[in-house]
């Protein structure tokens, strides 16, 4: 695109599909007297002046964890093409890359609002029932595309094919008397950035489409490969009006009518989404777990020490935790109160152990481990005054409930299942991916699924409605 102050003093200003808008000059002439320009255009100063008071107000009132759902001129350095058009003006704001300071350009185009929208915006925004249908063609709209896929990312099913998508804004009539306050109205801010959302239901049983399940709500955003952020437009502006325009005022009402609702949106989001902090967090705890139990040579004390730190993966309701604990000559790996107040006795054995031997007999590390429990609760019955007063655990059964963590599930058949549940008394024998299955369970259950963690969208559970029930 080329555009003419003067017959021999030619600027070229392009818009690279996937970059920032360039200028590009005739000759040296032609740069200086376009900087002489932009030192004397008021516009310029007022934009400026713009960027700097609505920065402010950011950086003063919003929390730095909502700041990314404004505009990027809200809060970061920016850089904006003002395109003064023969029937308004608009606003092209990208990220500035070279400078940590706002940069403005003001030119004047001899090209349509419509024209000029659609080429640097790439296609993106266009302008209908424009005075003139001289739009540029050669510009396509990108596509848009979504599909369903499984946990492991695997394409189950096309639900949208890439089509072209194009954000339509209709061009006002030309207003019959010019607006008398001091500050510029912006028609519409249109952003590069995009939801989709979903709402459905969660179903216990996959087979029955009748069976109650739970209500959600996803949020995924999204932006179009193009370097812009914002693109504003003001249908009929006057240029000249616009010299003496009371930026600054214009810059606290957008931060209240564009930010403050940004803003406000988000954080309500965020209200819901506390769930989805958690799941991360203790998404984060399982893949901590899951690396232990993958590590050649793995020994029990690296594990005492990771549940010592996490001890909700043993028994996610815990009230107190004593790990370490001694039972007279005896050492207990934990002893864990739970909220009621009964004591749970734990023994940790190796993962890499085997429950079971080729003749179908408990190992001698299982056998050890059912041996230790047993001591600790004879001591319990002998010595209950000791523990109760010295120990600090009061009320604690002569008969407490004891549980054996030991070896990988896929060391088992069904026969040693039953075997593990037969005369077991108050000991439970598991295995660390038991341990595993039941933590995940426990979390799912309050919290969702964890698999939608980290799968560049966001997923709340919602309350039921009760009363559409009854």
């Amino acid at each position: 695109m080329a555009t003419k102050s003067k017959p021999s003093q030619i600027v070229k200003l392009e818009f690279p599909p996937t970059g920032p808008f360039a200028l590009e000059f005739e000759s040296k002439a032609v740069t200086k007297r376009f900087e002489a320009n932009q030192k004397k255009s008021r516009i310029k100063t007022g934009i400026e002046m713009y960027l700097a008071r609505i920065q402010e107000l950011t950086q003063l009132k919003v929390p730095e964890r909502l700041r990314s759902a404004l505009p990027h001129h809200f809060h970061s350095p920016t850089r904006v093409l003002v395109a003064i058009c023969e029937d308004g003006i608009a606003l092209l704001y990208e990220p500035s890359l070279l400078t940590s300071k706002n940069e403005v350009i003001v030119w004047g185009f001899k090209q349509n609002l419509a024209y000029l929208t659609l080429r640097f915006s790439r296609g993106l925004v266009r302008i209908t029932g424009s005075t003139s249908d001289d739009l540029a063609e050669d510009i396509q709209p990108p596509t848009i595309g979504f599909g369903a896929f499984n946990t492991q990312g695997e394409q189950v099913k096309n639900l949208v094919e890439n089509t072209p998508f194009q954000f339509n804004f209709p061009m006002p009539q030309k207003p019959s008397v010019a607006p008398m306050e001091k500050l510029p109205h912006s028609a519409s801010l249109i952003r590069n950035q995009f939801e989709l959302g979903i709402e459905g239901v969660q179903l216990h049983d996959k087979a029955n489409s009748k069976s109650e399940g739970k209500n959600f709500r996803t949020r995924g955003k999204f932006a179009f490969p193009v370097f812009w952020d914002s693109v504003a437009l003001y249908p009929w502006a006057d240029y000249k009006e616009w010299r003496t325009a009371n930026f600054y005022g214009w810059a606290e009402r957008h931060f209240f009518e564009i930010g403050f609702h940004a803003a406000t949106t988000e954080y309500s989001w965020l209200a819901l989404q506390s769930q989805t902090r958690l799941r991360e967090h203790y998404n984060e705890i399982l893949n901590k777990l899951d690396a232990l139990l993958k590590k050649k040579g793995v020994v029990e004390e690296e594990l005492q020490k990771f549940l010592t730190i996490h001890p909700e993966v043993l028994v996610p309701g815990y009230k107190r935790v004593l790990p370490k604990l001694s039972l007279g000559i005896h050492v207990t790996d934990f002893v864990i109160e739970d909220p009621t107040g009964h004591y749970l006795l734990i023994e940790l054995e190796n993962p890499e152990q085997p429950l079971f031997v080729k003749s179908g007999h408990a190992s001698a590390k299982l056998t050890h481990a059912e041996g230790q429990v047993k001591d600790w609760v004879r001591y319990i019955q002998d010595n209950k005054n000791t523990v109760e007063k010295e120990l600090g655990l009061t009320g604690i059964s002569a008969q407490p409930s004891a549980l054996i963590v030991i070896g990988r599930s896929n060391s088992l058949t069904a026969t040693h299942r039953r075997k593990l549940q037969v005369d077991q008394g108050k000991i439970e024998i598991i295995t660390y991916d038991d341990l595993r299955a039941r933590f995940v369970s426990t979390i799912e259950n309050l919290l969702g699924m964890l698999a939608h963690v980290g799968k560049g969208y966001e997923v709340t559970y919602l309350a039921s409605d009760i009363d559409s029930h009854l």
